[in-house]
């Protein structure tokens, strides 16, 4: 199997010290979470969100408007999602989250997990990019064989699934900001083996979205 670093291809995270930053404020949010004040939870709550995500599936960014239900500290949401590359809406996210601290309401943490299906989408420019030097390494042989193959016109079918953690910012009521981070494996279900990016694989993704809920 050809070896490569996923991380990179998506561009998701190239400084670690957002990473750490992140990590810091997850901590900080556990921590006052242990002083503050028990809250009354409403039996439920509706809303309606926008997000941007990207991982190192080989497709890029995603932009995602989502129909959002909570209850309790429980979660789920489901929607649309749009290529960035392409602007083609074929692609469904469903996503669910239990919420592990909060601290007056202002600020939370939550786990999630999501299921991803894009479905016959083209490669991202970067990727285009990526399979495109690494042909070039093989053209004499492409040559031999009369073998030219337009990456930005191959298009692949995947799923994705991953889990992470999430911190929520409330601006103001009923209007929450989220930045999430997480791993997760990819899996084309139409592929051409020409690619030097690998059918299956985990990745590191990253996101942020705007929430709007009835009561919060």
């Amino acid at each position: 199997m050809k070896t490569q670093v996923k991380i990179s291809k998506g561009k998701a995270v190239r400084k670690p010290i957002y990473l750490s930053l992140f990590v810091a404020l997850v901590l900080m949010i556990s921590i006052k979470s242990a002083t503050a004040q028990v809250r009354t939870y409403s039996p439920l709550t509706y809303g309606v969100g926008y997000s941007s995500f990207l991982s190192g599936n080989g497709h890029g960014t995603f932009y995602s408007f989502t129909l959002n239900v909570n209850k309790n500290k429980h979660g789920f949401s489901i929607g649309p999602c749009i290529q960035k590359t392409s602007q083609q809406i074929s692609t469904v996210k469903v996503t669910y989250s239990y919420q592990l601290a909060e601290d007056q309401r202002r600020l939370n943490l939550r786990v999630f997990s999501y299921l991803l299906y894009a479905d016959n989408l083209p490669l991202s420019f970067s990727t285009v990019c990526l399979e495109e030097r690494q042909s070039r390494s093989q053209e004499k042989w492409e040559q031999l064989n009369n073998i030219s193959t337009d990456w930005s016109k191959v298009k692949l079918s995947t799923i994705e699934t991953g889990m992470g953690v999430e911190v929520g910012v409330r601006i103001m009521n009923g209007i929450v900001l989220r930045n999430y981070i997480g791993l997760s494996v990819f899996y084309h279900t139409q592929y051409t083996s020409e690619m030097y990016s690998d059918k299956i694989a985990p990745v590191l993704m990253v996101g942020t979205s705007l929430n709007i809920f009835n009561n919060y």
